[in-house]
């Protein structure tokens, strides 16, 4: 079990303890030590940021174990991309979990998840649907109305766990909460998002990373979820990131790409294939004009990929 913020101490050690269960903290994230700790305890639940379940599917000895043992894989803090959890799914069927990647949601504001997965009746890409007594909406900020199923915009949730406030901010708490005129409370997440008609939650982007461009004197916002998953398509391509940056000659987008490739792909090749595609999946400014290449992502003090380094 890997630990992260509210998630990590309230559903991951303090649940488990008080159920009686046995955890199995790991100090560092390291998918080899991962594979031996499920080897030696026959753990049944796996918990982490979707970053730590992406070395298992090339790691030597994690192919090697058994995994009819995990009942439910639980990841959630960041984005799980369809092009990995599919095979995630499928690394866990072929070795013998009868789970898929169950994804959860919520903040540390509402305590915790406040979405989940349904495991097999999970939708690839959603993070679930609302939790017992939860709630969760898309807003037009400037139409103050809910959004329509499939329609983008901010996500709020409602949670009888929700705090009440920041102590000594008042400022940031009428930035963050919403109060409906029959009392209901809804905290601002940040995140851009929409619902199905089943009611599953599919989060899009988050508001502060919206890339700015400005073709031909118009502005526009762009998520970097739609370059990104343009680029994803590349077979060669295992993780990436999409950020502003300038652009020295003066041409074309203002935008960097950051990739990790998989296991021996080589670079000049890869950078090739990329520019290649990009002209057929993206207009001229959204294709971005460089590529660096990484042995693996930077990551913050929770795991997440650290988005601000890349960006400076």
């Amino acid at each position: 079990m890997v630990t992260f913020v509210t998630y990590g101490m309230l559903t991951c050690m303090h649940m488990p303890l008080c159920l009686g269960l046995t955890l199995v903290v790991i100090p560092k994230y390291d998918a080899t030590d991962l594979a031996g700790y499920i080897h030696k305890y026959h753990s049944n639940h796996l918990a982490g940021i979707p970053s730590y379940f992406v070395p298992m599917l090339t790691d030597k000895k994690m192919k090697e174990i058994d995994l009819s043992c995990i009942h439910t894989l639980a990841a959630g803090g960041e984005g799980f991309t369809e092009k990995i959890e599919r095979p995630c799914n499928d690394f866990l069927a072929e070795h013998g979990s009868a789970t898929k990647v169950m994804m959860g949601y919520g903040l540390t504001e509402a305590c915790s998840s406040v979405i989940s997965g349904l495991n097999e009746h999970n939708k690839v890409g959603s993070v679930g649907v609302p939790l017992v007594k939860n709630n969760v909406r898309v807003w037009d900020n400037e139409l103050s109305c809910k959004c329509t199923y499939d329609e983008e915009s901010e996500v709020q949730l409602y949670s009888p766990s929700l705090m009440v406030g920041y102590k000594g901010h008042k400022d940031g708490q009428r930035n963050m909460l919403v109060h409906d005129a029959d009392g209901t409370v809804w905290i601002k997440t940040g995140d851009i998002g929409k619902i199905d008609r089943d009611g599953f939650l599919y989060i899009v982007g988050r508001m502060k990373r919206f890339l700015l461009v400005d073709p031909n004197g118009l502005a526009y916002k762009i998520l970097p979820k739609s370059i990104e998953e343009a680029i994803a398509e590349d077979k060669a391509v295992a993780q990436l990131c999409v950020v502003s940056a300038h652009n020295e000659k003066g041409t074309g987008s203002e935008f960097k790409a950051f990739v990790v490739l998989n296991e021996g792909e080589a670079t000049i090749e890869a950078e090739e294939s990329l520019r290649q595609l990009c002209p057929d999946k993206l207009p001229d400014y959204m294709r971005p004009f460089a590529y660096e290449f990484l042995e693996a992502m930077p990551k913050n003090v929770v795991g997440k990929m650290d988005i601000k380094r890349l960006e400076n």
